[in-house]
């Protein structure tokens, strides 16, 4: 089986696990949110990321999205990780978005884990547009 983990600061992790489910259907009991509370050390955001990472199976392909690289819960989720030998079917990726979490969901289990890894971030890159709002000037009067 696959786990998709989404970590982040806050409760992003949880909205973007709630969006995920809008679009994929209940239940996806294989995505789990994490985030980093307000006020919360890191040592006991560390216990957290350390017992949600025991109950994983240790023969499961691992999907980690964080919000930001280099962030303490994604910094602390890779230590735990590092410390866990069992985790060599692992992607860690930074700078989670909707597309990415939704194309990580949806692909999980179709292809090996360097194919994968390459999709959801060609995803996460290619759903970043720029909007030009194109304003119309008929409401202005020619005097």
């Amino acid at each position: 089986m696959t786990y998709l983990i989404l970590i982040s600061h806050g409760n992003f992790a949880e909205g973007l696990r709630d969006s995920l489910g809008m679009f994929v259907g209940e239940p996806i009991d294989n995505v789990i949110a994490i985030g980093l509370k307000t006020n919360e050390s890191t040592s006991a955001f560390s216990k957290r990321i350390e017992e949600l990472s025991q109950k994983i199976p240790k023969d499961s392909r691992v999907i980690i999205l964080g919000d930001i690289i280099g962030g303490s819960p994604l910094t602390i989720a890779c230590n735990v990780l590092n410390n866990n030998e069992s985790r060599k079917n692992c992607i860690i990726l930074g700078g989670m978005n909707l597309p990415m979490a939704l194309t990580a969901f949806l692909i999980q289990n179709t292809q090996d884990i360097v194919s994968l890894k390459k999709t959801i971030i060609s995803e996460a890159c290619n759903s970043l547009k720029e909007l030009k709002i194109n304003l119309n000037d008929s409401n202005e009067q020619d005097i």
